[in-house]
């Protein structure tokens, strides 16, 4: 965690003088365990950054190479430009960071676990419900295809 303080810190001095001064100083971070596939967010409004716990261990260095620029290129594009996501502006600033504009890591992540999934039949093909959509089900909501427009029966 101290490494990303340091790189953050590092950041904020660039990018205040190449953008702005005294307009990054505020930005935090935290870390978050429950991020898994997701490398990191950026929360403009709020000021703060969380970065996954397991894909900053599992790939320290290029988390700080690439990650961590990254996400703080959302907060300066959107505090100096007041643009959001991967626009032309966010890829300018992470260029003069010195980040890479790409959308999305390449980090390995762990395989989700497989979800049981419950069939359901019309006149026209079989739908897969989630657990969640089944549980509605058994308390009674009924569902109907978007195509044949015929109600869905258990298999």
């Amino acid at each position: 965690m101290d490494k990303i303080q340091k790189k953050l810190n590092e950041l904020v001095q660039l990018a205040e003088k190449l953008f702005y001064p005294g307009k990054f100083g505020d930005i935090t971070f935290k870390m978050n365990s429950r991020l898994t596939s997701t490398a990191g967010r950026a929360f403009y409004d709020r000021g703060y950054m969380d970065f996954s716990t397991s894909l900053y261990e599992a790939n320290r260095e290029e988390f700080l190479l690439d990650t961590v620029p990254h996400e703080f290129a959302h907060m300066v594009a959107f505090r100096v430009y007041n643009s959001v996501g991967h626009d032309n502006s966010w890829r300018y600033v992470v260029q003069q960071l010195g980040g890479s504009p790409n959308r999305c890591h390449s980090y390995q992540v762990a395989q989700r676990k497989q979800v049981k999934t419950y069939q359901f039949k019309c006149a026209c093909r079989v739908h897969e419900f989630t657990p969640q959509r089944y549980a509605w089900v058994k308390k009674g909501k009924q569902y109907k295809c978007t195509h044949c427009n015929q109600s869905l029966v258990e298999v």
